[in-house]
């Protein structure tokens, strides 16, 4: 049984996408088909790490791996704190270092299925994030993202979809993410449009607005990925979108724009993030 070990601190930062990008290296890699994690951190610890933590196990499945995920008490403690280990494990005893959390973790992570629960997803972003927008906008908001969940469902190819919604910071930031765990962006656009392309261009090509894979039914991607509307919102917020998918981590907020950050191993699949910030000053609408 191949046993990993993480014990860095993991939080908000370019490192953890690296980090996170090693581990499901180290699953997708493992002769074994059972591993075992071991997360014992005694530094800080973000709560994106711990939605990443819960997509683990959908990771093993789609390389044929069993996981087996162990946490010390620190992380036992976040993890029922912020609900990504459900009431049904109230019912028994959590012994930290020994108890197999990943049952728990896969009952916490919110499987995107149908258009019900896409729509049902995407209007509670809505409504709980922390700012106010007109019914114009937020209608326009609703469906922007619904269909950046619904793509991801449309077009996954051997994964899932993941959704989470989570405040950060004290509660100045509500977080959203949309994670496929299938076939990355660069790997979907290499196959249909250039073979010659590095993950970075591939990306940008498929960033680029009015570019599409469309006519490319099995490895078919949205027009420029539809950011439009959230690229201005982020601005107009000082929030935040970072999309990760195989050797690319691309960013954008209001005070460094775009950058692509690239990754020595490959994300596996294709998370979409958006950060948006307590805002009680403004009343955000349609120009």
């Amino acid at each position: 049984m191949k046993r990993i070990k993480i014990n860095q601190s993991l939080i908000m930062s370019v490192s953890l996408y690296r980090r996170t990008a090693n581990i499901h290296n180290a699953i997708r890699t493992a002769d074994d088909d059972v591993i075992e994690i071991i997360v014992d951190v005694d530094g800080r610890v973000g709560q994106t790490f711990l939605f990443f933590l819960c997509t683990l196990p959908f990771i093993g499945e789609k390389y044929g791996k069993t996981l087996i995920i162990r946490c010390n008490q620190r992380f036992i403690t976040l993890l029922k704190r912020v609900g990504f280990i459900d009431t049904l494990s109230a019912d028994m005893e959590i012994i930290p270092n020994e108890t197999d959390l990943t049952p728990f973790l896969k009952s916490s992570a919110k499987i995107i299925t149908t258009p019900e629960s896409i729509f049902s997803l995407v209007t509670t972003i809505t409504k709980e994030a922390p700012v106010e927008m007109s019914d114009e906008l937020s209608a326009l908001f609703i469906s922007k993202v619904g269909e950046m969940f619904n793509n991801a469902t449309e077009h996954s190819v051997a994964g899932h979809v993941i959704g989470a919604k989570y405040f950060r910071n004290q509660k100045y930031t509500y977080c959203f993410s949309c994670y496929d765990t299938g076939v990355g962006i660069p790997e979907k656009v290499i196959a249909a449009i250039d073979k010659g392309f590095t993950h970075k261009e591939a990306f940008m090509w498929a960033i680029k607005k009015g570019n599409s894979t469309a006519n490319r039914i099995e490895t078919r991607i949205p027009r420029g990925l539809g950011l439009d509307l959230l690229h201005s919102f982020a601005k107009a917020n000082d929030g935040a979108i970072r999309i990760c998918s195989g050797k690319v981590l691309y960013t954008y907020n209001k005070r460094d724009g775009a950058k692509y950050h690239e990754l020595e191993i490959p994300f596996e699949g294709t998370l979409y993030e958006m950060d948006i910030i307590a805002d009680n000053n403004y009343k955000y609408i349609l120009k």
